[in-house]
């Protein structure tokens, strides 16, 4: 009994490492899309690659990656830093090319930039912004 009960624990832990091996997200930067066509005979269809919104950059780096990767079939993730932002309108601009390339999920974020580029400090106030 003892020798089933141990067993059974080695398989929990290993069964849950396999699952999360098996379906894993990605994280990149932009400028990273040729790193996910090189996995790309690895990855299933909808993996999850997030795309940071590096410090201090605009959205254009990250509007770029989105449009390259979109035809993949992965689940794209973007990271909208709400610090990185010059406007309101801006950040409706981007949210229109998600829509676009038929994004359905993003990360927000209040961003690591030390000085904000437009109004927001965080994303707190970017949601109550645009309601």
């Amino acid at each position: 009994t003892r020798r089933c009960k141990l067993r059974g624990i080695a398989r929990g832990p290993r069964t849950a490492v396999y699952r999360l091996l098996r379906e894993p997200s990605f994280e990149i930067a932009p400028g990273q899309e040729q790193d996910v066509h090189a996995l790309s005979a690895r990855l299933h269809p909808g993996t999850q690659i997030f795309i940071a919104n590096i410090a201090g950059k605009a959205l254009d780096a990250l509007s770029g990656t989105l449009e390259q990767l979109a035809p993949t079939g992965y689940e794209l993730v973007p990271h909208i830093a709400a610090r990185n932002l010059k406007s309101k309108q801006t950040f409706f601009d981007f949210t229109g090319l998600l829509s676009r390339l038929n994004v359905q999920t993003v990360f927000l974020v209040g961003g690591g930039a030390s000085q904000p580029m437009g109004p927001y400090n965080d994303a707190e106030e970017l949601l109550r912004d645009v309601g």
